[in-house]
């Protein structure tokens, strides 16, 4: 029996127990890379349930204003998720907690459902070679892997130092911001996507948004997809007894 990956020409389909659009896709070839060629980072999407709103980064060195959630490589020996964490503050501002949730992954899990911390969201995308960092580019090729995780925004209060050990022309424009789940939504992928009665579609003619059909190099509107799903699981699966509205109905934080 043949395990070469990019044998099959069959168009793989989501497995149906996930809460996943109707679809079909072809996988990509399997891809494997020397330590000298990936970064692992990590981020968090951090929600302020009681108020609706979510944290993003807004970089005013970029005209008009670029914005993204905080995310940011890993030390060596840290954990992923002490790297969401950490990044997060150091980003954004704000002190923030990782939010358990049952959302489904494909882990080795127990058979009733349990609150968890996975991450939520992965992202590959291209990282460009840097002298000294990444001395061994073979062929031009270095990846650079995202994990986003649920996150709880535990004071609204952005740190009083924040800003002051920022390095480099990059982070001087940085300017972390709770902003309201759909306004970052419309933010994060500049004005593509919009929410109407509950759901996310693109604004230009008002059809759902898959995840599946955005590309990886457009990050805003990538990382406006994972605020809305990560929001429905807040709703889901969040902190205090409280009962928000959202869209046409209503659920309850327990």
């Amino acid at each position: 029996m043949s395990h070469d990956a990019t044998s099959s020409t069959t168009p793989y389909t989501h497995p149906t127990s996930l809460p996943l659009s109707t679809t079909t896709f072809t996988p990509p070839p399997s891809l494997h890379f020397p330590s000298t060629n990936f970064v692992i980072s990590a981020s968090t999407l951090s929600f302020h349930p009681p108020t609706q709103r979510v944290l993003i980064v807004a970089d005013t060195n970029h005209s008009p204003t670029h914005y993204f959630l905080p995310r940011g490589r890993k030390d060596t020996n840290e954990s992923l998720p002490a790297a969401a964490i950490r990044e997060t503050f150091e980003e954004a501002g704000f002190s923030v907690s990782l939010l358990p949730s049952a959302h489904i992954t494909l882990q080795p899990s127990p058979p009733t459902p349990q609150l968890h911390t996975e991450a939520f969201w992965i992202a590959l995308l291209p990282y460009p070679a840097r002298k000294g960092i990444l001395p061994r580019n073979v062929g031009g090729v270095n990846i650079y892997l995202a994990h986003y995780f649920l996150g709880v925004v535990e004071d609204t209060q952005r740190d009083a130092n924040y800003g002051k050990s920022f390095t480099g022309k990059h982070e001087s424009g940085y300017d972390g911001r709770l902003v309201g789940v759909e306004d970052a939504v419309s933010l994060l992928s500049s004005g593509k996507f919009e929410v109407r009665r509950g759901d996310l579609v693109w604004k230009v003619d008002g059809k759902e948004v898959r995840w599946e059909e955005i590309p990886a190099g457009d990050g805003g509107a990538m990382e406006a997809v994972m605020v809305w799903k990560g929001w429905g699981e807040v709703l889901e699966w969040g902190i205090g007894k409280r009962v928000l509205e959202w869209g046409m109905g209503k659920r309850v934080l327990e």
